[in-house]
């Protein structure tokens, strides 16, 4: 088994607002925690928003009986309960549409794993040398991808690229999880923030692990993103058809991701 998590601030932030936290259960280690926050908030701290949510769902994680990992309904609902506790506390804190943060987790069970989202960080699957992605991204750019308008390698072209439509802290009525169960079949489990995601395609990070030593995947994902050169230009269909399409840059944004192999 391999856990490895990597962040890097990037080229143009003053401060990490990701959060990971990765962990075995105390009572049985095949059962494992992941999670990946991205806050927001930029001067007001969307750094604290990540750490909050992660370092809850940490201890909840830890502190839960062993039980609980048999009962897929019953996990969800407890899942959400902290989420809600941390929504609740961010706002009473810091007050409505001050700072958030999105989440990807997943827990991995003896039989299935279940993908927990809100906003646009992103968890991916690795099987039969393909790159599955899991979860669905919580934006306005999203949703043109979902209707067939767009390729997703496009997205990252867009200047509502940055709208999520759910997350944690900003607004009570915007951080309901997401729930994905998926079967333990995979190879590889992937969690990126969207520092990741907004440079490079799928196809990109498939061709990266591909060619990687396992040990070294996720640090040449992150490299990749960080430290390429060159430009993304926006291609011309995208210039013929739509407005307000901005040109993406490596090391724009704080690039943060976990890898599990099992």
């Amino acid at each position: 088994m391999l856990l490895k998590t990597k962040t890097d601030i990037g080229k143009f932030r003053e401060r990490n607002e990701d959060f990971l936290g990765v962990s075995r259960h105390p009572m049985n280690d095949e059962i494992v925690f992941l999670c990946l926050a991205d806050g927001m908030g930029g001067g007001i701290h969307g750094d604290v928003a990540s750490e909050t949510v992660v370092k809850a769902l940490y201890n909840f994680f830890m502190e839960s009986d062993i039980s609980l990992y048999d009962d897929i309904p019953l996990l969800k609902k407890k899942t959400q309960d902290v989420v809600n506790s941390c929504d609740e506390l961010l706002i009473s804190k810091f007050g409505i549409n001050s700072i958030g943060t999105t989440l990807c987790m997943g827990y991995v069970l003896k039989d299935k794993t279940l993908i927990i989202n809100i906003g646009d960080s992103r968890c991916y699957k690795y099987e039969d040398n393909k790159l599955i992605q899991v979860s669905e991204d919580d934006s306005e750019v999203f949703r043109l991808y979902r209707n067939g308008s767009v390729d997703k390698s496009d997205l990252k072209y867009f200047g509502i690229n940055n709208i999520i439509t759910k997350c944690i802290g900003l607004r009570e009525d915007l951080c309901e999880c997401s729930f994905y169960e998926i079967d333990n079949s995979y190879d590889m489990l992937l969690f990126f923030s969207d520092g990741v995601t907004d440079l490079l395609s799928d196809e990109e990070i498939e061709e990266i692990i591909n060619q990687s030593d396992e040990s070294q995947i996720l640090d040449n994902i992150i490299d990749r993103a960080v430290n390429s050169t060159g430009k993304l230009e926006i291609p011309k269909h995208l210039k013929d058809k739509y407005d307000y399409l901005v040109e993406p840059f490596y090391g724009k944004d704080n690039t943060s991701g976990i890898l599990f192999i099992k």
